[in-house]
């Protein structure tokens, strides 16, 4: 009786295991999307960094457009959700 108790329960824990590990990306996308369809990404709101490294094509997707070099591009944009963010 106890084993089918424990086979019930590990069932359980594998289930509550998957879900949250299906969640957890829906979480992270969540906290900011941008749709770029004024195809301007430098206003509303305003992208701060290597604008000239970065273009939004006819399907308003963001990508990088930086020389092959070796070398950093980035984009970032301030948030009011977080205290003294920048």
């Amino acid at each position: 009786m106890a084993l089918g108790k424990m086979n019930g329960m590990s069932a359980f824990l594998r289930g509550f295991l998957f879900g949250i590990l299906m969640v957890l990306p829906t979480l992270g996308f969540c906290q900011f999307t941008d749709d770029f369809s004024d195809g301007d990404f430098t206003a509303n709101p305003t992208w701060t960094g290597d604008a000239a490294n970065f273009e939004v094509d006819g399907n308003q997707k963001l990508h990088l457009n930086a020389p092959a070099e070796s070398d950093t591009s980035y984009l970032s944009v301030t948030s009011e959700a977080i205290d003294d963010a920048t």
